[in-house]
């Protein structure tokens, strides 16, 4: 039993030998520009330090990578010599796939001493996206806006990984916006495929024109490695007011039964634009020379107008209009107007200076008092004349 008993302990210490001879005491710390990204060629530095009071001769590493890495350099290399409680340097090169996933990966570099069993140790390498593109989103409330009013401006941001330290600013230079809010916010962070909603009050001003304003939007976030990102986008905001015309009589010189002339006045009292404004007269109790005029545009605040050749058949009569017209945005607009318009008669007309009286009447007088005038000059010489006889 006793031998027995030496046996065994003189084989554990065989174990405890052998593996104490086998066990490298060595530290390993790896190096690379972090953090990796795909499709990059790495540079890999393994410092490798002997913690040994002996010199270690003769050692063997091997970098074992799978997918998503390719070895560029070789895999082994070698340490002739490495002394006591000193350090060398091994230098791979790996390249990052571009079908990496951002996240974090393993690699293992194999050692050993001769032709010791191998030890490895394993290193992560945490791979990043190439560029993390931070979502925009815009919209308004109210969608379409009048100069002089405030507008909402919402702001939607989402990313797919996860970002921090985000500041947003919307930039008025050069604008006719004037800010209610500040014009610059910020937030902690956005979340992997998350969303987050901002909220800018801004006030168009009334000297604003009425078209789409694109007001650019600095961004600036930091993803979870560290790395920093600067990105400018745009946000929409669409100035517009719709025209409002109206047609008014700007001048009335009909003469019933008798082809003359009515004025309309077509008047923008909107503060939008109107254009290839075209204005068509149905029929009624009148006949009319040409039914369609076209006018164009009319700006806000301004009028055109237009002149119809009419012949009355009664004196009151209503001249319904067909307006067709069109806003800034191509938008068209159409609606049925109806005009109560009054005939003149010929003495009305004559009274209203529309018709010029005859003068037949005052050559007759005329014609009248010259007859006189002879038939008076003539008795009055024939007098004259038989008086100076009598003498």
């Amino acid at each position: 039993m006793r031998k027995l008993m030496t046996v065994i302990f003189a084989m554990i210490f065989l174990i405890i030998s052998i593996s104490s001879v086998l066990a490298l005491d060595l530290d390993i710390d790896m190096n690379y520009d972090y953090p990796a990204k795909a499709g990059q060629e790495l540079t890999l530095e393994f410092t490798v330090i002997n913690r040994e009071s002996s010199n270690l001769t003769n050692l063997s590493f091997e970098l074992d990578v799978d997918d998503p890495f390719d070895l560029v350099s070789s895999s082994e290399q070698q340490i002739t010599l490495l002394p006591a409680f000193s350090s060398a340097i091994l230098t791979y090169k790996i390249k990052v796939l571009g079908t990496a996933e951002t996240g974090t990966e393993k690699i293992k570099l194999k050692y050993r001493r001769g032709t010791e069993s191998w030890q490895s140790e394993s290193f992560n390498i945490d791979i990043a996206p190439q560029t993390v593109n931070l979502g925009l989103a815009s919209k308004t409330n109210p969608e379409t806006i009048k100069p002089g009013e405030n507008v909402e401006i919402q702001i939607s941001l989402s990313s797919s990984i996860d970002v921090k330290d985000i500041n947003i600013k919307l930039n008025l230079d050069q604008l006719p916006f004037a800010p209610i809010s500040s014009t610059e916010k910020n937030l902690d962070k956005i979340e992997k495929n998350g969303r987050e909603t901002l909220n800018f009050n801004v006030s168009v001003l009334s000297s604003a024109s009425l078209q789409i304003y694109k007001i650019p939007v600095m961004l600036d976030y930091y993803d979870s490695f560290g790395q920093h990102y600067t990105k400018q986008d745009i946000v929409s905001v669409n100035v517009f007011a719709e025209p409002e015309l109206e047609i008014l009589i700007e001048k009335n010189e009909l003469i019933i039964n008798k082809e003359s002339k009515l004025t309309l006045k077509v008047l923008n009292k909107g503060l939008g634009d109107a254009k290839f404004v075209d204005i068509r007269v149905l029929n009624g109790d009148y006949t009319i020379k040409q039914n369609e005029n076209y006018i164009g545009k009319i700006d806000s605040d301004d009028y055109s107008s237009v002149d119809l050749q009419i012949s009355a058949n009664k004196q009151n009569f209503v001249l319904p209009i067909w307006l067709i017209y069109k806003d800034i945005n191509n938008k068209e607009y159409s609606k049925q107007l109806s005009l109560n318009v009054k005939a003149y008669t010929p003495q009305e007309a004559m009274q209203a200076g529309l018709i010029k009286p005859p003068t037949w009447p005052i050559f007759l007088v005329i014609v009248v008092v010259i007859v006189i005038i002879i038939v008076v000059w003539r008795v009055l010489k024939k007098r004259k004349r038989q008086k100076h006889e009598q003498q």
